[in-house]
This record gives structure tokens, sequence and C-alpha cells, in this order.
């Protein structure tokens, strides 16, 4: 039926609302533009929602540490009544990332979404520099709580090479480990 695209990563500052906002402008111009939905999460900063030409409405989940259940009962509603080829982006924040992971996987939302014909692509971004570890953290976890969901990696060199000990990411343990689940690596280059 649609696509849903959920933007997720645990560390910020590394990328996650441009990563859904090169989404939504490829699905703009690639697909029907009509088609193509943008949801905003994130508790601090709605930053996907500030391009008013992707029309995002901004869904604030969190009340306090924890999700809002009924919050998320809208957006889940807004993902069901989806038309047929749609392209929905969800961007989350670094805040909610635990606590919207936690509620996704204990009320089984994602096999849910599936369900009802839906396809859902998990994207999260692994950045070099000081932060590659807890971003490849975050991808741990992803991988961890939704291992029957394809993930998509960006890898965002702004920071710096993604490596350690001079070997890339293709050769990380966490992505020889889990290459079957790892539906795309995209690599964001420093120019």
């Amino acid at each position: 039926m649609a696509t849903i695209h959920f933007i997720l990563q645990g560390k910020g500052g590394v990328g996650k609302s441009f990563v859904a906002s090169m989404l939504v402008q490829f699905f703009k111009t690639k697909t029907d533009p009509d088609l193509v939905f943008c949801i905003d999460t994130d508790p601090v900063n709605h930053t996907l929602a500030g391009y008013k030409e992707f029309n995002a409405t901004v869904f604030e989940i969190m009340r306090g540490d924890e999700v809002d259940p009924r919050s998320f009962d809208r957006l889940m509603e807004k993902i069901f009544e989806l038309p047929e080829g749609a392209q929905m982006v969800v961007d989350n924040g670094a805040s909610s990332f635990i606590p919207l992971g936690s509620y996704l996987a204990e009320n089984n939302a994602l096999p849910l979404l599936r369900e009802q014909g839906h396809q859902v692509l998990l994207h999260t971004v692994v950045t070099g520099g000081q932060a590659i570890a807890d971003t490849l953290q975050g991808l741990s976890s992803l991988i961890t709580s939704f291992d029957n969901f394809p993930i998509v990696v960006w890898l965002n060199q702004y920071f710096g090479e993604i490596a350690m000990n001079g070997k890339r990411f293709e050769t990380f343990k966490i992505y020889k480990d889990n290459e079957i689940k790892i539906f795309a690596v995209i690599e964001i280059q420093q120019k």
C-alpha cells in the first residue's frame, strides 16, 4: 500500500533531518508529489517542518520522557489512512529515540503496519569523528529491536571518515554480522 520511512538515531546533530529532507525531495521529484507525506516527531527541533514546501505535520508524540499514547495513535491512524503508492517520511529526534523505539517494539507497531500492507524502512545515520561509537550503538539498537525490518544506513562523513583502525564501515563487525538486515548503505560524502 504505502512505504513508511522512519528516520531514527539516538545521537543528535548527525544529519537525521538532512536525510529526511533528502528523501522528501527525492520522492517529490521522482514520484507523484501529492503522494509524499512528512511527519516531524522531534520534540526539540522541528527541522523538517521548517521546510514550508514539504508541508510536514508536527506530531508531539512525547509527554515528558514518555510517548503519549494518544498522539502515537493519531500518528498510526494517519499512516493507516495513506493512499496506495504513498511515501511517508517520519523524522524523529535523538531525545525521543529510546522511548519511541521501545514503544514501537512493545506495541508491535511495525508488524501491524506490515500486516496492513505497508512497507516499513528504518533509516539511521552513522557518522565519522567522535560520534562514530554512539551512532554505531544506535544502529545496533535498531538491529536488535527490529530484526525483521530492513535498515538503510546513511554514512555521513561530514565529521570525518567513517573508519575504525583503518577499516571502512563494510568491514565493521556490526555490518558483517547483520549484512542481511541492511537494505542499503548510502554514503554522504564530505567535499
